[in-house]
């Protein structure tokens, strides 16, 4: 990847028309200031004094916002809120990334999923308690199902690109949907169809597939054999996968980059080198995003792999947070990168 090429794709991709579909997650930090902690008069138990909230995009929230921050000028969501307070903090939060929200469904028998993370600050220590999941208990009901079945199917004539992130259990993502996305690819609208995913990644026929080397291991090996020390065997894994769903695979594996197969040839395609501490939160939401958005503005498997270590690369260096992509920093990667 030289940096002129990095540059064409780069302002290629702003003109792309990108769906993401999955489940759209706040997350939620709660600042409890322990020093001023007082016994509650009502119970034996001391209070947790909250003395700042902050909150971010989590799950499907933070690709559609890295689709955005790499440039992409239109990026919808797809997905299903509750009718409660969070849905609105989640909605604010991605209409100021520049997402369009305008197709997602709003229905009081849903949780906005949201993870909310009290930390403790003490005199000297900080320390985050137990997480608090306001998570779904169910898959959506039929009816629901329906509607937002007719939202990407109407979505799908619009796009170049659709992203799809089933990670959740009694998610968005069930099976009908995953049949309706079998449907789909074999109609060719959207031509490319990018999913990461936890549990399913072998199902998605016709997909372009991202799992990250535990999922692809999981995804070919039924039994109990535990995955092997080293990365030797994510090549072959690679393309195995790649034969079984038809389509390019971006298998991911931390520092060490991406293994990319798309059915005839696979390649290693290693990560920058970074200095420093790392914090890799988000990263594989950032490759996703940015391998999508490559794919759309007619990258090739290898190229858009590329794009997509270099992405995740810089949100690896923001430590402390669920880092975005930065292109400038992207830019700056590739040329240290050539000139070494």
């Amino acid at each position: 990847m030289t940096p002129q090429r990095l540059n064409e794709i780069l302002e290629r991709l702003r003109r792309g028309r990108i769906a993401v579909l999955g489940d759209f997650a706040l997350d939620a930090w709660w600042h409890a200031d322990m020093r001023i902690s007082e016994l509650s008069r009502e119970t034996p138990y001391y209070t947790m004094p909250v003395v700042r909230e902050e909150y971010g995009c989590g799950g499907a929230s933070n690709v559609a916002e890295n689709v955005r921050a790499i440039g992409v000028e239109t990026v919808i969501a797809l997905t299903v809120f509750g009718e409660d307070w969070r849905a609105g903090v989640l909605g604010g939060l991605l209409e100021r990334a520049g997402v369009d929200t305008s197709r997602i469904i709003r229905d009081r028998r849903r949780f906005t999923i949201t993870y909310g993370k009290p930390i403790l600050h003490g005199f000297e220590a900080v320390q985050e308690a137990p997480r608090l999941d306001f998570n779904n208990r169910g898959h959506l009901p039929d009816g629901l199902r329906d509607e937002l079945l007719g939202r990407l199917r109407t979505v799908c004539g619009e796009i170049d690109a659709l992203i799809v992130q089933d990670q959740i259990a009694n998610g968005v993502v069930d099976d009908t949907v995953r049949a309706e996305l079998t449907k789909l690819t074999a109609a060719g609208t959207p031509e490319v169809v990018v999913v990461d995913s936890r549990f399913c990644i072998a199902d998605y026929i016709g997909c372009i597939t991202k799992p990250n080397n535990h999922e692809l291991w999981e995804a070919l090996h039924t039994t109990a054999a535990t995955e092997p020390e080293g990365l030797e065997w994510m090549p072959a894994a690679a393309a195995e996968l790649a034969a079984r769903t038809g389509r390019p695979v971006f298998a991911t594996c931390g520092p060490d980059g991406c293994v990319v197969a798309d059915g005839r040839q696979t390649h290693r395609v290693p990560a920058p080198r970074v200095d420093g501490p790392i914090d890799t939160i988000g990263a594989g939401d950032a490759c996703l995003a940015a391998a999508a958005a490559a794919l759309a503005a007619g990258s090739d498997p290898a190229e858009a792999a590329a794009v997509a270590t270099l992405a995740a690369t810089t949100t690896v260096e923001q430590v402390g947070t669920t880092g975005t992509i930065r292109p400038d920093r992207m830019r700056e990667l590739c040329e240290r990168t050539n000139a070494q």
